[in-house]
């Protein structure tokens, strides 16, 4: 749920539009 790259990737930081790269934390923590 990382904005782009280099984020911490939590979803307590991460707005509603980028929800959809939840899928993404799951292989990538870092939010890549």
């Amino acid at each position: 749920a990382g904005d782009r790259c280099g984020h911490t990737g939590g979803r307590s930081k991460t707005p509603p539009t980028f929800i959809v790269n939840d899928e993404a934390v799951a292989l990538k923590p870092n939010g890549l």
